[in-house]
């Protein structure tokens, strides 16, 4: 049975997409993975792919509406990894009413999840109709975040989100939350002001803190320059395979 691990955090620019696509990259070595771009925004389809007319009206709204087969819309991106885009159109879901809007990516994913070890899913920065179906749907959650004052303060908006607003739509779709993780990006390992904000979240949320991934020059040009197959050529890959062999041992299979 595939798991779902979802990008989610209520403050932008935490480096949640590239999150995604290191993790979901990795996963794929050697599992079968499916990623998703839940976000209006299209960081990952604009990242993927090259032209928005190849995707135009097969992207993740079809699928959540009911117009277009989750097949129809996937697009493969590399062996073992697939891929449904989004547009900016994905904000217009709230147009499409139904008596349970947030079961319709539980709905959709329940006709392709028997294909697939992982599905990954990419979050808006905000509580939107989307992150409520992702958090429906999700067996982990994680949330990266920089190691500033009001990301760390708005980590219990996101706490309380996931524990107690998504209860009864977890109970909806019949999916057990195993786990959220806090996953500190960004981050200027000699600086003490880091430090000290990594102590604190070790204090506030034990057993969910992630080892850092490093602030690197690197990982900017690659998603200003680069294609996924440059992702493992960097040192920022070794630090997200680390934490993926952390989430993937600690969580029962």
């Amino acid at each position: 049975m595939s798991k779902i691990i979802t990008m989610f955090n209520l403050k932008g620019g935490t480096g949640k997409s590239t999150t995604t696509l290191f993790c979901s990259y990795i996963l794929s070595e050697s599992k079968k993975v499916l990623l998703i771009d839940l976000d209006a925004s299209t960081s990952l389809t604009s990242f993927l792919i090259n032209d928005s007319d190849d995707v135009e009206n097969k992207t993740i709204l079809e699928g959540l509406i009911g117009k277009e087969e989750p097949e129809d819309i996937t697009v493969t991106i590399k062996n073992n990894l697939d891929f449904i885009p989004a547009t900016e159109t994905l904000s217009d879901q709230d147009t499409y009413k139904n008596d349970f809007p947030v079961l319709n990516l539980h709905n959709m994913l329940k006709k392709i999840k028997e294909k697939y070890d992982y599905i990954i899913l990419d979050c808006p920065p905000h509580k939107l109709l989307e992150t409520k179906q992702a958090l429906a749907v999700s067996n982990i959650v994680i949330s990266p975040t920089k190691l500033a004052k009001w990301d760390i303060r708005g980590l219990g908006s996101v706490n309380k989100l996931i524990y107690e607003e998504n209860v009864q739509s977890q109970q909806l779709t019949n999916t057990t939350l195993e786990q959220h993780y806090i996953l500190p990006t960004m981050v200027e390992k000699n600086t003490t002001l880091h430090q000290t904000y990594l102590q604190s979240l070790e204090e506030a949320y034990p057993g969910k803190l992630l080892p850092c991934i490093n602030k690197k020059v690197e990982v900017d040009k690659l998603i200003t320059f680069g294609n996924i197959d440059h992702i493992k050529s960097t040192e920022t890959y070794k630090e997200y395979k680390a934490i993926m062999n952390k989430i993937l041992i600690s969580v029962p299979a």
